[in-house]
């Protein structure tokens, strides 16, 4: 019978998408219902089902994974940023930009020493996954952000590090891949220089010029309003592939700048493509985390040991305040807020996406311990999601940033 249920599921073309569906939906409810952050059960049951054999998502996408789970991506990025406002930016822009900045290099730094002593990577593998773990992501931190609403500016200043750290650490992490893929060649420093800057201005001018185009075409009322939310979802898609063609890994930035560009408009009414991208948003995340979550062996990620369990207590305990005292020092904040930004980073999709595509190539590099880099990045995530998860809300109580009367169900 379980061999039945198990062919069955693996083989039929109908019954893993919608197992993909119902799994997430489940792990979506059972969270509203035990008001609990959904990434931790939609992780469990993307675990449990690729354990027990019932998902296989290489099977059932093939090839076309990685592009699914970059679009996924794109859209989930393109609808945080439209809830970004320049104004919120006028007393704690510098913060801001001290975190995507300075923090980056510092959490990149420090993580990337603590993988090569604790977890016994290699250099370039240690360095590779500081790289990925500066990202902490809209994905995680927008679904606590809605849930706990604290008052201040630490708010805002996390919502902003969320969603602009994604595809800065992205591209971050892209260029590490790539010198180790490239190891040995004579030009390597001068093509990472060069890469980095194009992929800055091209994003920059394909994210500029996407928004610029749906912007006027909403403002001159060529797109009736019951196309808007198709031709925008159609626009961002665009947008990440034509900036993906020109220059690799791009895409994530360009989506970004053409959200942020919409979203401060003030002449084009987007409310109705807000609530579709938030709707959209919902499913895209059960998906991608039981998907993703399903092509990881528990036993494998047992096996990682203590040194992995101390390796994440570090980048919660030691690497993120450290980071935020460096960022905020001198700053307007009061100490209630940079202990609460101190106290938030939790890791999702994008670190989960790209650890699990630059294993697979490394590994067929010869990168031995490439296996391992998506484990450990995949443990970071389920220790950073839970222990934030069940601290930001009593935290928030604690330090006096949180408006008790506002009751916020947990996406």
């Amino acid at each position: 019978m379980d061999h039945w249920l198990v062919s069955s599921l693996q083989y039929s073309p109908f019954m893993q998408p919608a197992l993909l569906l119902v799994l997430g939906m489940l792990a979506q409810w059972l969270a509203w219902r035990l008001h609990m952050p959904s990434i931790l059960f939609l992780l469990l049951a993307g675990l449990l089902a690729g354990h027990f054999g019932w998902l296989n998502p290489d099977r059932l996408l093939g090839d076309l994974l990685k592009p699914v789970v970059g679009f996924s991506v794109g859209l989930i990025l393109f609808e945080g940023s439209l809830s970004l406002r320049l104004e919120e930016l006028r007393q704690s822009g510098q913060v801001v930009w001290r975190l995507i900045t300075t923090g980056t290099v510092v959490t990149w730094i420090l993580a990337s020493l603590a993988g090569w002593l604790l977890l016994d990577f290699s250099p370039g593998l240690a360095i590779l996954l500081g790289a990925i773990l500066t990202v902490t992501g809209p994905t995680v931190v927008l679904p606590l952000l809605d849930y706990v609403k604290p008052t201040g500016k630490a708010g805002h200043i996390l919502k902003w590090e969320g969603i602009l750290i994604d595809p800065v650490g992205a591209m971050l992490a892209v260029f590490v891949f790539e010198t180790l893929l490239n190891i040995g060649s004579g030009t390597l420093l001068t093509q990472i220089v060069m890469g980095v800057l194009k992929t800055i201005t091209l994003s920059a001018v394909i994210g500029l010029t996407s928004g610029l185009i749906f912007n006027t075409l909403i403002e001159r009322r060529l797109i009736p309003e019951f196309l808007q939310n198709p031709m925008a979802l159609t626009a961002v898609l665009a947008t990440y592939a034509i900036a993906n063609l020109v220059q690799q890994e791009s895409g994530l930035v360009a989506v970004t700048v053409m959200g942020v560009m919409l979203a401060n408009r003030r002449q084009s009414d987007i409310r109705n493509i807000v609530q579709f991208k938030e709707d959209l948003r919902v499913l895209l995340l059960s998906v991608l985390f039981v998907m993703l979550a399903a092509r990881l062996d528990i036993d494998n990620l047992m096996h990682l040991g203590k040194q992995a369990l101390w390796f994440a207590g570090l980048l919660i305990f030691i690497i993120r305040p450290f980071s935020v005292w460096l960022c905020t020092r001198n700053s307007e904040l009061s100490w209630q807020e940079k202990t609460y930004l101190a106290c938030i980073a939790p890791r999702g999709i994008v670190a989960a996406s790209v650890s699990a595509v630059f294993a697979l190539e490394l590994s067929h590099a010869g990168y031995f311990d490439a296996d391992r880099l998506s484990l450990v990045v995949f443990l970071v995530i389920l220790c950073t999601v839970a222990f934030y998860s069940l601290l930001a809300k009593p935290l928030a109580g604690w330090l006096k940033l949180r408006d008790d009367s506002t009751q916020q169900n947990l996406l």
